[in-house]
This record gives structure tokens, C-alpha cells and sequence, in this order.
């Protein structure tokens, strides 16, 4: 699967023949693609025993954080562990862009185009996620 991710003042647009049209807002700038991207073992931001959550947007951070590394591929996985643990695998591919900027508010904002994401079910002794060759299917959008 293909996922996008927007906030605010970006946009998007479907043509009648099914064609996607992304603006960029104007304050955001292509990612650096300098660093390391993150792993996590909360990728869903469960609950915890206070009902609040640890690690919220998780699965935003490790989305964003690819996109702003020079790593290809990263991975989160699920907290749970009954009956087994998912893992989500991030894939960047010559189609993945990324942007980011300050918005008038003051604050850092993402966008994410095309990236590649598989959940994959993992037995409870493997600690370590494979990034299987993804084929996108569908796209996903999530708007801040």
C-alpha cells in the first residue's frame, strides 16, 4: 500500500480519470534526506495502564523520520505481542517525496507522498522486521 501524509495547507485534488494532483503548502521545502531514520516497538501508540498513550503519532514520527534520512527503508512494530507482533515496514522508492517547513504558527509540518508500507505478521521471537519488494496497490491519505 501507498501512503500520504498531509497537514495543514497542503491539498489534493482527483481527477475524473482517477489521477491525483498534490499541492504543496507554499512554506515547505523537500526534505534534506541527511541522518538516520527511527525504529519503534509502539508503533500503533497503544494504551497503556493509565489509559493514555506513550508514544503518540508514533507511526507519524517513523513515517516522517524516513523521509527526512538517507535511509530507504525503516520499520515499527506493534506493542502487543498476543498472539504475535505486526510489523509495519516503510519503504522509500524513486516515487516517495518528502517535504517539510514551518508553518505561520511557528510550528514543523511533514508531507509525505508515496510511501510504501506493508504490515507483515512476525513471531514473537523475531525481533528484527523484513522489508519485503511492495507492490503499491492503493494510496492512503491522513490529514493532519
Amino acid at each position: 500500500m501507498v501512503w500520504n501524509y498531509f497537514t495543514a495547507g497542503d491539498s489534493f485534488s482527483l481527477s475524473s480519470k482517477g489521477e491525483i494532483a498534490i499541492k504543496t503548502a507554499s512554506y515547505k521545502d523537500p526534505t534534506s534526506g541527511r541522518g538516520r531514520s527511527k525504529t519503534t516497538t509502539d508503533i500503533f501508540s497503544s494504551p497503556n495502564r493509565n489509559g493514555g498513550r506513550q508514544n503518540p503519532l508514533e507511526f507519524v514520527v517513523i513515517g516522517t523520520g524516513l523521509v527526512d534520512s538517507s535511509d530507504s527503508v525503516t520499520y515499527g512494530e506493534t506493542y502487543e505481542t498476543d498472539p504475535c507482533i505486526y510489523s509495519v515496514n516503510f519503504k522509500k522508492t524513486s516515487d516517495t517525496k518528502g517535504f517539510v517547513g514551518v508553518n505561520p504558527d511557528g510550528d514543523k509540518r511533514y508531507q509525505i507522498q508515496k510511501l510504501v508500507l506493508d504490515i507483515v505478521r512476525t513471531r514473537n521471537e523475531e525481533r528484527e522486521a523484513h522489508v519485503p519488494n511492495a507492490t503499491t496497490q492503493q494510496q492512503y491519505f491522513l490529514q493532519e
